[in-house]
């Protein structure tokens, strides 16, 4: 091959490789995800979150009626991610949810910003679409 082929398979490569997957000038890294999780109890009630991922322990956090939690991470690169939360109030059982799963929110979540809202019978995810809580859950 000639030093002009093999110059231009190189550049091509090199374009390949760099462009696609650099974001923020760093490879193969995805941009940050924040998850709020807002309490829409009935009743006045404290919400009780904890959330882990595989790797992480986020700690129990208390919401007053209307309050928020959030937490921001980066998914990982071949798109596995997975966050999960327990949910509990006043009078009723531990409830689990995949609070962030890669492969059903990166879209849903426009990407960037997963809002969720927590109530007694469902948790709802915003709806970019629709620009309502209606992608909902129940317990």
């Amino acid at each position: 091959m000639g030093s002009f082929s093999t110059l231009a398979l190189s550049l091509i490569i090199s374009l390949f490789f760099a462009t696609p997957f650099t974001i923020e000038g760093k490879p193969f890294q995805s941009p940050p995800v924040t998850v709020n999780i807002k309490n829409t109890l009935k009743g006045n009630y404290q919400l009780t979150v904890h959330c882990k991922s595989g790797d992480d322990d986020l700690g129990v956090h208390q919401l007053s009626p209307l309050a928020s939690y959030s937490f921001t991470f980066r998914p990982n690169f071949w798109g596995r991610t997975l966050f999960f939360c327990g949910f509990q109030w006043p009078g009723s059982s531990l409830h689990y949810f995949d609070i962030y799963k890669d492969i059903r929110d990166r879209q849903r979540c426009n990407d960037t910003l997963c809002l969720w809202n927590v109530d007694e019978h469902n948790i709802c995810l915003f709806n970019y679409i629709t620009k309502m809580y209606d992608l909902c859950y129940t317990w």
